[in-house]
């Protein structure tokens, strides 16, 4: 096999033996293997020459072209790169410690058209964008960063229209102004893993108002949000998904003091969430479905009725945990989250007959404030009794959680002298 380009031939090593310009004898041991369209970079020089302090990296409309860099740190000065049209890999062979450094001003490289692919590289471009990445064609170009190490910039990427954004392994050591920003509506899916966020300023992940089929954040991700910033930003109500995509978001640490979230929620119908992802509180708290409603002194039960099962309201009841869900002063839990989910609902209290007596007390869980027979549980006591009614429900956005009791002895009015409600998802 020998792919060449043939623009003359030269004799690379002094032997005699011939290569096409521009192509690298890969090994010898084979009969013709050849490497073409991959340059190899010592100096600035070794890479396109620049106009107006600007160095196009494709080769021509459609070829893909490699470069290698050789040299442990590559001082641009104030050039910067463009890319058009192509697929391009930009490859460091020292890996965390190939460096591409320029003082230029704007965007280090600015990617039109074309699949770009930054590996094994150090970018250092303290007073500019890192990458701006537009493509207008209805194609697969991608944008594929892989072991990249963003030393120092001003902003990190704008990416609009990119097919697959792949950011596996990469850290951002230190940006001025921004993090990565996504625009536009041709954007297929993101996919993020083994990413580190040292410090930054605005948000680092920012969705905008873009639109996805697939967006996800998993797999060992770790951002130490610094005072004043965001982790993760986008539109409420699942607005960055398609109609049938869907978001993962597992198994990352939010470090920091910053906001882990804004917009997003994590109840957000086509997100996900797992229980994996550990906030700067060592909890999970953020994701967590649950609620506590518990009365802070007596109350008494008006009946009416005989056997009539009546809320337990008044103006006593608060709560030290309201996770999607709020509890009012009279008792009513509402719930707040957009996904249906299964909860356990378990309430205790301690009641007796008004006046004394052994009447058969009894309480039951009210959901939307019909009473649930399956919840019963009651005493028959002259002296204040603990009962504890259980219920395993399904509800829906803006349902409540009640608790009530009857009197199903006589009319009496009944107190409540003791309550708490535990709601958790289950």
């Amino acid at each position: 096999m020998k792919q060449t380009v043939d623009i003359g031939t030269v004799d690379n090593d002094g032997t005699g033996d011939t290569l096409k310009a521009g192509a690298t004898k890969f090994n010898e041991n084979f009969d013709e293997l050849y490497l073409t369209n991959v340059i190899h970079i010592n100096s600035p020089s070794d890479f396109p020459a620049a106009v107006g302090g600007v160095r196009e990296l494709s080769i021509g409309s459609g070829i893909g072209v490699t470069y290698i860099i050789a040299a442990v740190e590559i001082d641009m000065g104030s050039d910067r790169f463009t890319v058009t049209d192509s697929s391009v890999v930009v490859c460091g062979v020292h890996r965390t410690e190939s460096i591409i450094k320029s003082t230029t001003s704007g965007n280090l490289f600015t990617v039109v058209d074309s699949s770009f692919f930054p590996e094994f590289i150090v970018l250092d471009c303290v007073n500019a964008k890192v990458v701006d990445y537009s493509t207008t064609v209805t194609n697969f170009n991608s944008f594929t960063c892989q072991n990249l190490i963003i030393l120092n910039c001003d902003t990190v990427f704008d990416i609009d229209g990119a097919f697959t954004t792949s950011l596996r392994t990469m850290t951002v050591v230190e940006s001025q102004t921004g993090g990565i920003l996504w625009t536009g509506s041709d954007n297929s899916q993101i996919n993020i893993s083994n990413f580190l966020g040292i410090s930054w300023s605005g948000t680092l992940l920012d969705l905008g108002t873009a639109t996805f089929d697939i967006v996800d954040i998993a797999g060992g991700n770790r951002f130490i949000s610094p005072a004043g910033t965001t982790i993760l930003s986008g539109l409420p109500n699942s607005g960055n998904l398609n109609s049938g995509g869907r978001g993962l978001v597992e198994g990352n640490l939010f470090n920091g003091v910053g906001t882990p979230l804004s917009g997003i929620d994590p109840q957000d119908l086509q997100w996900n969430f797992a229980r994996s992802n550990i906030f700067a509180d060592n909890t999970t708290e953020n994701t967590q479905v649950i609620t506590d409603a518990f009365l802070t002194s007596s109350t008494t039960a008006t009946i009416g009725t005989m056997g009539l099962f009546v809320a337990v309201g008044g103006v006593n009841w608060n709560s030290d945990i309201t996770h999607r869900f709020t509890v009012s002063s009279a008792g009513l839990v509402t719930y707040l989250g957009l996904e249906t989910i299964d909860i356990s609902v378990a309430c205790s209290s301690t009641v007796s007959k008004s006046g004394g007596g052994s009447d058969q007390i009894c309480s039951k869980i009210a959901i939307n404030g019909t009473v649930s027979d399956k919840t019963v549980a009651c005493t028959e006591n002259t002296t204040p009794t603990g009962v504890l009614s259980l219920g395993l429900f399904t509800i829906d956005t803006g349902d409540t959680i009640q608790l009530f009791v009857g009197n199903e002895g006589s009319t009496s009015n009944i107190v409540v002298d003791n309550a708490s409600m535990i709601i958790n998802k289950r």
